[in-house]
């Protein structure tokens, strides 16, 4: 749809994951989630973007803004995690998911690979989509839940100042995520433009 309206879209796939499953190792973490996209960022060469963060990826944009922000005109943050200073993934989630997923990756990911909740535990029952996700269900790395401003670039919230116009924050409102709340919750905190997206 994006494309059919004459926009450039790039939908780059994080180290470890999805189609990159076989790069997956314990030592990536948030700086190299965020180094992915900022070489499509150099290496395309392009500039007045809109990055769009979802779900962990709200942590990925956050830090690509602090380094690349003159390239950026917009970030979106969709039922994605907000994070401010010092904050990690874990330091987020509600208590009983960081349990579940810690010990998840005790029991069967050798401590630091996370198995992949249910597909149905994200709202998608219909057997023909639980058929079409499943085979792009895969383990992630703990590391990035964990990573905080530890890294070479703080992770703090984007002021109109800092990025015009301001971020902002969308919900679909369709899945059970408590990240969609934190969404809505972080840029109201920030006064930042709020979307529900149907």
């Amino acid at each position: 749809m994006l494309r059919a309206a004459g926009h450039e879209v790039f939908t780059p796939t994080l180290t470890g994951l999805g189609e990159r499953a076989h790069l997956l190792t314990p030592t990536i973490d948030l700086l190299t989630h965020v180094q992915d996209i900022l070489a499509v960022l150099s290496y395309e060469d392009v500039s007045d973007v809109t990055l769009v963060g979802h779900s962990y990826g709200g942590m990925v944009i956050a830090g690509v803004a602090e380094v690349a922000a003159a390239r950026l005109a917009h970030l979106v943050y969709l039922d994605a995690i907000v994070p401010t200073t010092g904050q990690a993934v874990f330091d987020l989630a509600p208590p009983e998911l960081r349990t579940a997923l810690e010990d998840g990756a005790r029991s069967g990911g050798e401590g630091w690979r996370i198995p992949p909740r249910s597909i149905q535990s994200f709202g998608v029952t219909a057997a023909t989509d639980v058929a079409w996700a499943a085979p792009g269900w895969s383990r992630i790395p703990s590391r990035p839940w964990n990573s905080r401003s530890g890294l070479p670039l703080p992770l703090r919230r984007h002021s109109p100042a800092r990025l015009s116009p301001a971020p902002r924050a969308a919900e679909t409102g369709s899945l059970p995520l408590w990240h969609g709340r934190r969404a809505r919750q972080g840029g109201a905190t920030a006064n930042w433009p709020q979307d529900m997206m149907r």
